[in-house]
C-alpha cells in the first residue's frame, strides 16, 4: 500500500470512529477474521470512564501503519493494521 492511499484510507477510518460506534472487520496476524465494535469518539469514551488523549498514549513511536481504536465489547485498546483492513462501517447508536 502506497503511502498516500494509506494516509487517505487511515484518515476516512479515523472519521467515522471518531464519529461514533463503527464495525470493522479486518485479518488478524494469525490469519482468522475479527468483527469489531469500537470508537473513538470521545463522549463515548468519556461516558466508559476511559482516559483519552495525549495523556493516556503510550510513549512509542506511532506507526502509520496501524490504528488504535477502542474495542466496547471487550472494554480495551485494540489495534488493527490498515492492509488487513476489510470494511469500517457506522454501527449506529
Amino acid at each position: 500500500m502506497v503511502s498516500e492511499e494509506r494516509e487517505s484510507i487511515r484518515k476516512a477510518v479515523n472519521d467515522v470512529l471518531r464519529r461514533g460506534r463503527a464495525k470493522v472487520v479486518f485479518t488478524k496476524l494469525d490469519g482468522t477474521r475479527r468483527e469489531m465494535l469500537c470508537t473513538l469518539n470521545k463522549d463515548i469514551l468519556s461516558e466508559r470512564g476511559v482516559v483519552f488523549g495525549e495523556s493516556a498514549k503510550p510513549s512509542r513511536r506511532l506507526n502509520e501503519s496501524v490504528v488504535c481504536a477502542y474495542d466496547l465489547e471487550k472494554d480495551g485498546w485494540r489495534s488493527f493494521r490498515l492492509d488487513s483492513l476489510e470494511s469500517c462501517v457506522p454501527a449506529g447508536a
